[in-house]
């Protein structure tokens, strides 16, 4: 995958999580498991990974079915421990609970393709195009699948 796009969709899914975690969080009455999600995002977002991570944790720990901090989680271990198979795990794990949460199929798809399995990625892509109702995420995602194409 070309540098530059690689880096627009990185830097993509951080916008979009972050904005997930905070429109998540923005609901009338803030459970404890939707704020210690927003400070685990914060956390990541400062460079705090262990911090972050480990709120992210105490947020699933506290609602099982946060597919917000189960995402999030997972992006964490995709993007700064490179832990690719725990990143899976916990997307598959929010897409359990929400099956059409965009932003889940597009981060498990980021780590298919950091990890060569550019079918399995490519399907995610599919879905999050599918799904999303963002058009900067389509257009993102678009380019992926694009540029999975030119690599062939």
């Amino acid at each position: 995958m070309k540098t530059y796009v690689k880096m627009v969709m990185v830097g993509m899914g951080i916008i979009m999580m972050g904005a997930c975690v905070m429109a998540h969080a923005a609901e009338e009455e803030i459970t404890a498991s939707q704020k210690m999600t927003k400070d685990g995002f914060l956390a990541l977002q400062n460079g705090q990974v262990d911090k972050g991570i480990e709120l992210l944790e105490k947020a699933i720990a506290e609602q099982p079915d946060n597919f917000v901090a189960l995402t999030t989680l997972g992006q964490a271990y995709s993007d700064f421990k490179n832990d690719y198979p725990k990143a899976i795990q916990l997307f598959q794990q929010a897409l359990s609970i929400k099956n059409d949460y965009d932003f889940a199929h597009f981060s498990l798809g980021l780590t298919y393709k950091a990890m060569g399995r550019d079918d399995e990625a490519r399907k995610e892509f599919e879905d999050t195009i599918a799904l999303t109702s963002r058009p900067r995420v389509k257009t993102i995602a678009q380019q992926a699948l694009e540029e999975m194409s030119e690599e062939e």
